[in-house]
């Protein structure tokens, strides 16, 4: 009888486990993204100062200044949901660009999202020509350091 009452009870928490796994789980990284607060921007008018106020820091300031001394801020964020244990997938990817002028006011507001995006192929290999360690650079390469580390402490 304690058996019967044993595997109900066991049954009962790993099926609460399992379908507890399979709820869909919403994932926000970067700037939360809420286009009315994009769309209040008021270009010619709106300040860095406004902006600041209304949307926060951005995700990314521009350190270069374009031709005629403006700038841009960049807010990005990304959206994902997952679903128990499986891998995260992307649901929204978009970027927001705002551009000042030299005079702090802002020029234009556009959205980048992963459709009006252009893609960049990248070349994931880096060149480590002549950073390559040799066997005996392998073996004793640290030596020194432990050494030197060792004497200090005595």
């Amino acid at each position: 009888m304690r058996s019967l009452a044993f595997c109900k009870t066991l049954f009962t928490v790993v099926s609460l486990v399992v379908v507890s796994a399979c709820e869909k789980t919403v994932i926000n990284r970067g700037y939360s993204i809420n286009e009315e607060d994009f769309n209040s921007i008021k270009i010619g008018t709106d300040t860095v100062h406004n902006v600041f106020a209304k949307l926060g820091s951005p995700t990314l300031r521009s350190s270069v200044l374009d031709k005629t001394g403006g700038y841009r801020w960049f807010y990005s964020g990304k959206q994902m949901t997952k679903f128990g244990f499986t891998e995260p997938k992307t649901v929204r990817t978009d970027t927001y660009v705002i551009t000042f002028n030299s005079s702090d006011v802002v020029t234009s507001v556009n959205r980048i999202s992963e459709e009006t995006a252009i893609p960049v192929e990248m070349d994931t290999v880096t060149d480590k020509s002549g950073k390559t360690k040799g066997a005996i650079n392998e073996l004793f390469g640290g030596m020194g350091r432990y050494i030197d580390a060792y004497s200090k402490e005595r």
